[in-house]
């Protein structure tokens, strides 16, 4: 099912139904909503009818030391009195009343009730016990909130549910399409760029999921989302490719900077600066990817707002980046030369399935811990908004 949601500057916006309550954006005008929830059809109230007849309700009571009477709780009971109260049952005292319906008197009527009976006291010591039947009371059952540690360890092992299972090696395939295209040998210039553009249209479709991972678990969801058809080439792939590409390269740049400016100059490249640059670039993608994807874009990727939002809870803002800096490990170490020829040499007598075999490895370990990441950043908004410089809801 899908839900229909027209923006303020005239768009028309169709999101699935599990994205109900969760913020979003328009893609035209930047204009930042909630996504309302699915309209239900009411139940039109019953009403009497001229000359119909009405009769209250008759409970039986029973005698002392007999067997308790049976009756029905109230309808709507527990909801008027917010299950603070215990039901109890009409005395056979008070008969039914009949009440007929006419003309224009039938509200009046219809307002009418049997007398109410006189309420049942507790036990008093000097007398005999009254007898009685009251409804069990039923436990109040409160969902307790989960901290954001409790669902950060509930994110690593989200495969066990068997929606996400099956989301997350959808998206493991369709990652390891986009690395095999990478093998595939020179060919002519208009297939070379059939195959560069396919690449690009891959790498959106799961540049685009992950950003839907850190929404929807900003929403409150924690499943992963479904995984649909795409609509908009504009809006569900160049713009999430586009976003993802210019928010590494943002981080990364004082790196990229670095490493030519030692190329220039012809030294020897220091690693140990090129990873520290690295790594405090990756420490800043999380804020960053927040204000993109949810906070209006590139245009609120200010230093000093990215610099505050990472800032605003710093032990559950290190988790977050510790874990993405695993997955941008696992992506580096996967397409470094060095590391590839030394695990070919350990079965160089099969190096087509050595390397088929460490494609898949790798190809699905980064995307477990780029889910994990993504749904870690996501859970950073979900607890800790109250404390951003910014708001997108």
């Amino acid at each position: 099912m899908t839900i229909h949601y027209q923006c303020r500057c005239g768009t028309k916006i169709q999101m699935p139904v599990t994205m109900a309550g969760q913020p979003s954006k328009c893609q035209v005008c930047g204009w930042l909503f909630t996504v309302p929830q699915q309209a239900q059809e009411e139940e039109s109230p019953l009403t009497l009818e001229e000359g119909e007849w009405v009769e209250q309700p008759r409970h039986d009571s029973g005698q002392f030391g007999s067997r308790a009477p049976s009756y029905s709780v109230e309808l709507g009971y527990w909801i008027t009195t917010g299950g603070n109260e215990e039901y109890l049952p009409r005395s056979s005292e008070h008969p039914p009343e009949l009440f007929k319906v006419e003309g224009e008197d039938a509200e009046e009527v219809q307002e009418r009730r049997a007398p109410v009976p006189p309420p049942i006291v507790l036990d008093e010591p000097d007398k005999a016990p009254l007898p009685r039947f009251i409804s069990p009371r039923p436990e109040r059952i409160e969902e307790k909130k989960k901290s954001f540690w409790q669902d950060l360890v509930d994110s690593f092992v989200f495969f066990l549910e068997p929606g996400n299972l099956i989301t997350f090696m959808m998206i493991v395939v369709v990652s390891l399409v986009l690395m095999a295209i990478q093998f595939i040998p020179d060919l002519a210039l208009a297939m070379s760029i059939l195959l560069m553009v396919m690449q690009l249209a891959i790498a959106g479709f799961v540049f685009s999921f992950f950003l839907s991972v850190i929404r929807a678990t900003a929403g409150g969801e924690d499943d992963l989302p479904q995984i649909t058809w795409i609509s908009d080439w504009l809006d569900d792939l160049a713009r999430p490719l586009v976003h993802y590409l210019l928010t590494w390269l943002m981080v990364l740049l004082p790196a990229f900077l670095v490493l030519l400016k030692m190329r220039m100059d012809g030294t020897e490249v220091d690693r140990r600066i090129l990873w520290l640059l690295a790594a405090v670039g990756v420490f800043f993608w999380p804020a960053l990817i927040l204000a993109v994807s949810i906070g209006g874009g590139l245009a609120g990727a200010w230093p000093h707002t990215i610099v505050r939002t990472a800032f605003s809870a710093p032990l559950a803002y290190l988790a977050a980046w510790l874990v993405l800096l695993f997955a941008f490990g696992i992506s580096v170490l996967a397409h470094s030369p060095r590391i590839y020829a030394g695990l070919m040499s350990i079965a160089p007598q099969n190096p087509l399935k050595t390397a088929l075999l460490l494609t898949i490895v790798s190809g699905t370990l980064n995307v477990y811990a780029m889910i994990v990441a993504m749904r870690a950043i996501g859970l950073y908004y979900r607890h800790f908004k109250h404390r951003f410089p910014w708001k997108a809801e």
